[in-house]
């Protein structure tokens, strides 16, 4: 039957009440992340984190945490610095990269500190629209590309880069952060440097893309190729600090693809509100708090956590401050943390697919094809704690404590180590581009191992109920819980179970239609009775604008370690105007699972290229929850909820659970998927009670 992907865990009609408590018509609050204007200033917001679960922030680094230099370093006083910040403002960000730039016009660089940013702007041309034409650090809206000086105190808006007549720079290329790179340390030499990439983010896949240049995106290799180039030409052996102001870049395959560009890797595990890092920061140079790159890394994090706090966005950010020197002890430890799974794949195979599924996610989606499967390594690996490799399993962690010095996260983020990896598990989603990038070569022999374990699978173990039809064996039931569904696996099988699921659908009394309106997941036991369970409480997500109301799809997760209620809900922005194109959008909710308050709440977009970022919508547009319809042949497409769309002033959204109208057809499919992707279901149809 229909079968769309795993969820999270049983959520109980308690915690529904709970949560209709914490969100039903608390609407996202006036969240200035959210910003539809350059204005840096935050307002109050409804979604700070609760005073019971505050951003966290860990140091391991002496002279970071402590903010005195080591005795045993040399003496940085009076060192110079020149930070590069590349701005690859050709997209929907633009409107935030104004707002950065005048964060940076607030930086004291009156003595030893030079800040040269290259920013590329969305140009007005015949189908493409500039996302806004306002102006910034004092001067009127531009197009193209410029080089913006920061120096001595003042601003030079420049012209396009020196030894080039284009007006506008693909930023998407390497050549042009080549140039970027080599025209400013040589023009402004110093003791210290560092660079900054600015745009969308999503990984191992690299940045941007650049619209207005075939929308050509930064890849890792042409990220490598073009700073070590940039760096050779001007006689730099290495930066002190490179930083990623984006989504999804503190992956184990970016910091393999910078570690010999510089000392120190700053970048996100999660995903970024759309306000990114607070360049205010950079101040931390001029007034001496800040003279190693390092002690620059930790003003830098702590600074972007403050700026999250200040705007209501903090429960989901991360950000790590890695040593690329002490990654070679990651990287060492990696390979022999996957040697004893690469041997034994099917062995280790049913424990890797489900230390994935608890795993802390970044980049997460209902809909597996826009999913990053980013996944913590630090917290994947503890999952597989047991399985014979407890010695590999510590010395990875230790190396990875090693490796990041500083990091924040907010409380969804607890589980959060610092460096984070691309873990599909399942091969339909695994990139072939991957390996060809070659940043990770063991960690891609690990994937294929598993990948291959599971076309090995022995039948016997295959995911299989022992009875396809309602029996003795395979029963539900309606108690005050909700549905009760309960199916049996033979006990062989029950350790090749990677995940139970329930899916749940209505049938639409108006049309006839088969909506699927939500995921939970089930539980195997693991005594040997091959018990499969999972419940469902009969209630429904609707969002409303305060004039129509439609219902959403929910994909649940409980995080029973940070007590938080989890919630992924697919949505799609169109535009108000017919140039533009709708836009695939995920509303990340997180609620406080025993305060029922909401401590996150933030929609991201995903692009064609697997870049993300936060989303900003015009009010004027639209906004559709979505649900999915079981077609003919029982496959499943995703379609709008509703017979008008909602008015996309996120602001004013509100969401509430409600129950099922009594007497509506419930459908319900307890689906069971082992190790190799194989999977069995046990269908239900009856009344709503």
């Amino acid at each position: 039957m229909w079968r769309l992907r795993r969820g999270g865990a049983i959520l109980t009609f308690l915690v529904f009440a709970l949560l209709a408590a914490g969100c039903g018509g608390g609407g996202t609050g006036d969240d200035p992340g959210d910003a539809r204007s350059p204005d840096p200033t935050p307002a109050s917001t409804t979604t700070s984190p609760p005073t019971t679960s505050p951003p966290t922030t860990t140091s391991t680094a002496t002279k970071s945490s402590s903010g005195e230099s080591d005795p045993e370093q040399p003496d940085t006083a009076g060192e110079s610095w020149t930070v590069l910040v590349y701005v690859m403002g050709d997209t929907d960000l633009e409107m935030f990269a104004l707002v950065d730039l005048e964060e940076m016009a607030q930086v004291d660089t009156t003595g030893d500190l030079n800040i040269v940013a290259l920013v590329d702007r969305t140009p007005d041309v015949p189908g493409l629209s500039g996302y806004t034409d306002a102006g910034v650090l004092g001067s009127s809206d531009w197009e193209g590309t410029r080089q913006i000086v920061f120096s001595d105190g003042g601003v030079d808006l420049g012209e396009p880069p020196e030894g080039t007549d284009e007006v506008e720079l693909n930023l998407g290329s390497s050549g042009s952060i080549a140039g970027f790179v080599a025209a400013g340390l040589n023009a402004f030499p110093a003791d210290r440097t560092a660079l900054v990439v600015w745009d969308h983010g999503a990984g191992w896949p690299g940045m941007g893309p650049d619209e207005s240049d075939g929308d050509d995106v930064l890849n890792l290799a042409e990220l490598r190729e073009g700073v070590r180039a940039g760096l050779d030409e001007a006689g730099v052996e290495r930066l002190d600090l490179i930083g990623f102001d984006a989504c999804l870049m503190a992956t184990y395959e970016v910091a393999a693809a910078v570690t010999d560009l510089a000392d120190f890797l700053v970048a996100s595990e999660e995903l970024e509100p759309g306000h990114g890092w607070d360049y205010r920061a950079l101040n931390a140079l001029a007034t001496g708090q800040a003279k190693t790159g390092d002690e620059l890394g930790v003003a830098i994090a702590e600074g972007f956590l403050q700026h999250a706090v200040d705007y209501g966005t903090a429960a989901e950010v991360t950000l790590s401050v890695i040593d690329l020197e002490a990654f070679g002890g990651v990287q060492s430890a990696l390979a022999d943390f996957v040697e004893p799974m690469i041997s034994y794949p099917s062995e280790a195979a049913p424990e890797v697919a489900r230390a994935v599924r608890t795993a802390q996610q970044y980049g997460s989606s209902p809909n597996p094809e826009h999913a990053s499967h980013i996944f913590d390594l630090g917290d994947f690996a503890a999952g597989l704690t047991g399985l014979g490799v407890d010695e590999e399993i510590a010395n990875l962690q230790t190396a990875i404590d090693a490796a990041v010095l500083h990091k924040v996260a907010g409380p969804t983020a607890g589980r959060a180590t610092g460096l984070s990896i691309y873990l599909p598990t399942d091969p339909t989603y695994f990139d072939p581009g991957y390996p060809e990038l070659g940043f990770a070569p063991v960690w891609t022999d690990f994937l294929l191992s598993h990948h291959r374990a599971g076309t090995e699978i022995p039948e016997e173990v295959t995911a299989r109920f022992l009875e396809s039809d309602w029996s003795n064996l395979n029963e539900y039931f309606f108690d005050e819980d909700g549905i009760n569904i309960v199916g049996y696996v033979d006990p062989a099988a029950e350790g090749a179970i990677a995940e139970a699921v329930i899916y749940y659908g209505v049938v639409d009394p108006a049309d006839g239609e088969l909506y699927v309106i939500g995921e939970e997941a089930g539980w195997v036991s693991d005594d040997g009775r091959g018990l499969v369970f999972a419940i469902y409480d009969l209630t429904i997500l609707t969002v409303s604008d305060g004039i129509d109301t439609a219902y959403a799809y929910t994909d649940f997760l409980y995080d029973e370690e940070l007590d938080l209620l989890l919630f992924d809900v697919p949505l799609v922005y169109e535009p108000s105007s017919a140039e533009g194109e709708n836009v695939d959008l995920v509303l990340s909710l997180a609620i406080d699972g025993t305060t029922s308050e909401v401590v996150g709440e933030i929609y991201f977009q995903i692009d064609e290229y697997g870049q993300w970022s936060e989303f900003t919508a015009d009010p004027s547009g639209y906004i559709w929850p979505i649900v999915q319809v079981v077609n003919d042949d029982e496959s499943l497409t995703w379609v709008e909820s509703g017979e008008v769309p909602l008015f996309a002033d996120l602001p004013s959204l509100q969401y509430s659970f409600e129950p099922l109208d009594p007497g509506l057809t419930l459908v319900a499919e307890l689906s069971i998927v082992d190790y190799a992707g194989n999977s069995d279901f046990l269908y239900l149809e009856d009344v709503v009670p």
